[in-house]
């Protein structure tokens, strides 16, 4: 018999229906675009062109890399990403225009202004343009700045024609303040586990995960990015340290208790997790166990984790969304915030003033929490009731 040589596509798609059946997750046959390498730098400045440093540089060309490096890294890594973007935008822009570039005037930017009112840019983006385009002056060695007077004044005329046309935003409704309870008693069977064998393991990584987010208001991304080592059992509670954040572009790391209790308690979650999965505490034993990691199913249907890989943002919240309608709940839109908001209002309303919630959540300022938090109509009908009659 001939045989037939089957293309990579195909062995692909036979591997996905495959693992459909037995109940494994996808994510490691999903395709994943490579990561865009920008060559000459960020911004669309070539740093062998910049004045100042094209005379280093041409002296000693082994610190071309450190240079595009440094560029990188003028802001923390998501502001790069998105102050780039408009900065490509206006590249582009300044090319069809015939503008120069990065030694933009101020006609290029108020004719950008205009054209970005005449096509209906969001809010967001005009909120970029400013910080963006300074910074690209200020990483080409500009003493000079194309941002006039009138320049800047039509800029926010733009943003609040911007704001005008914006919906109104609405918080997410609150959660029921008694869904943690609900969550343990259909994962654990109770607030305390009597069966370990009946624990669905990526039901367990849900609870868990969710379960921090409300007693640490930490976001996904921190959470997502912790390792066993980062968890200290310190006896009647853990000590959880956070690497990086999204306030913590120096990376100096944070610390958090979560401390015992006679209900959902999170230290006992903790435990019982790690002891299922097989992770061990504390940064001496340098487990580098992702603890949102992901879980593989056998056929036999034992779970088993995948202690190197994690569990991505879709897959947690689908996960998530599917634990709620388990318990008979509407889960199209919670997600992990949802806990936070959740746990944030919990706190204030309940007496924690707004230092001690910036603290647990590691925030800088007073109004961080004021973010998150959602009134309710009781919380509401308390402070009306308040008003001197």
């Amino acid at each position: 018999m001939r045989k037939i040589k089957v293309s990579y596509t195909c062995r692909v798609m036979s591997n996905q229906l495959i693992a459909k059946k037995a109940g494994y997750g996808l994510d490691r046959f999903a395709y994943r675009p490579k990561k865009y390498r920008d060559p000459v730098g960020s911004f669309g400045l070539d740093v062998t062109k910049i004045p100042v440093l094209s005379e280093i540089l041409a002296e000693n060309a082994e610190l071309v890399n450190s240079a595009t490096m440094l560029y990188k890294k003028a802001r923390a890594e998501g502001t790069v990403k998105n102050y780039q973007n408009t900065a490509k935008k206006f590249e582009k822009f300044c090319e069809k225009q015939g503008y120069m570039f990065p030694l933009f005037d101020e006609k290029a930017v108020l004719h950008w202004v205009l054209q970005l009112t005449n096509s209906k840019a969001a809010l967001s983006t005009l909120c970029q343009v400013r910080p963006a385009l300074a910074l690209v002056e200020k990483l080409s060695g500009r003493e000079d700045t194309a941002f006039s007077e009138l320049a800047d004044t039509l800029l926010g005329a733009a943003k609040r024609c911007a704001a005008e046309r914006k919906p109104a935003v609405n918080k997410a409704a609150l959660l029921p303040m008694d869904i943690l309870k609900l969550m343990f008693v259909k994962v654990l069977g109770g607030m305390r586990c009597t069966d370990e064998s009946k624990i669905d393991l990526a039901d367990l990584r849900t609870l868990t995960r969710i379960t921090v987010v409300y007693y640490t208001f930490c976001r996904f991304n921190c959470f997502h990015q912790l390792q066993a080592r980062d968890f200290e059992d310190k006896g009647d509670s853990i000590r959880i340290t956070f690497r990086s954040a999204k306030n913590d572009q120096m990376h100096k790391g944070n610390e958090t208790y979560v401390v015992e209790n006679d209900s959902t308690c999170p230290v006992y979650l903790l435990r019982l997790y790690f002891r299922i999965c097989g992770f061990q505490f504390n940064f001496a034993q340098n487990d580098l166990s992702y603890v949102n990691t992901q879980v593989t199913r056998s056929r036999t249907g034992t779970w088993a984790p995948v202690k190197k890989l994690r569990a991505g943002y879709n897959q947690s919240t689908g996960k998530l969304q599917e634990l709620m309608k388990k318990m008979g709940m509407e889960g199209k839109r919670v997600t992990d915030k949802s806990f936070k908001m959740l746990g944030v209002t919990m706190a204030l309303e309940n007496g924690l003033t707004l230092e001690e919630v910036m603290t647990q959540g590691r925030w800088r300022t007073l109004s961080m929490p004021l973010h998150y938090k959602v009134n309710s109509e009781l919380y509401k009908k308390r402070i009306a009731a308040k008003v001197p009659s």
